[in-house]
């Protein structure tokens, strides 16, 4: 397994104390696997996603990593807007250890941003800054790519390049998930999860798990949306995000 969250428990900080997020959370993740992980608004996707990157910490059970695992994307933490688009590529490149031309050139072809990468990316265009972090995250050789409500942000030809990518990545390499569409999936997923009662309930076939999750209709097993802003933040900075 690449990824796997074994009997994970977890408590969580609310507006009126801790709640149980998880409780018994299972979910696995091979080479090579397509999968989805559905839940409404609040019930964790972004808490799973932050124990499979380590980022959040079980109170009991515990997450088994193997290979190179992403963080959430298109999230881009680590890049920082008072440098210039250059130096921010050849930090990745020589953090990951690529070659800078080779990760320049697959950056470039996702979203032609060459005539701005010696300014400071702080005074780019919002939705070309957009484009460039998510194809910096991308463009990394990770064995597995985790995606959190979302793919990208961009033009046309950004989100038609960019879904030509996914259509096109490595076997070998897995892909998970997180949304509460799942328009966003039935192109890429094979399978699904649900969070459901605290837990993850696990179907090998995605239509399966969308029939699940629409039948539940998100009123069960997710916590109450006046908890949610204490449970999970959402990135606007995207000025646009793309379903498939």
């Amino acid at each position: 397994m690449t990824l796997s969250v074994r009997n994970v428990c977890k408590k969580v900080r609310s507006g009126r104390g801790k709640v149980q997020l998880f409780d018994g959370l299972n979910v696995e993740v091979g080479p090579g696997d397509r999968t989805a992980l559905f839940g409404g608004a609040g019930a964790g996707k972004s808490a799973v996603l932050n124990l499979m990157t380590g980022s959040l910490e079980p109170d009991t059970g515990r997450v088994e990593r193997h290979g190179f695992i992403s963080w959430p994307l298109p999230g881009a933490p680590f890049v920082s807007k008072d440098l210039t688009g250059a130096t921010n590529v050849r930090f990745l490149a020589r953090l990951y250890d690529l070659d800078e031309d080779e990760y320049l050139d697959r950056v470039l072809r996702l979203t032609d941003v060459s005539h701005l990468l010696n300014d400071r990316i702080v005074y780019w265009p919002k939705l070309l800054k957009s484009e460039f972090q998510s194809a910096l995250g991308w463009c990394l050789n990770f064995d597995t790519y985790l995606f959190d409500g979302r793919f990208a942000a961009g033009s046309k030809g950004f989100i038609t390049s960019f879904k030509k990518e996914l259509a096109a990545m490595e076997p070998h390499k897995s892909l998970f998930i997180a949304t509460e569409d799942p328009r966003q999936v039935t192109s890429f997923c094979t399978q699904a999860y649900v969070l459901y009662n605290q837990q993850a309930v696990h179907f090998p076939v995605l239509e399966e798990g969308i029939a699940f999750f629409t039948a539940i209709n998100d009123t069960k097993g997710v916590v109450n949306e006046e908890e949610q802003e204490d449970l999970e933040s959402d990135d606007d900075d995207d000025p646009a995000a793309f379903v498939l």
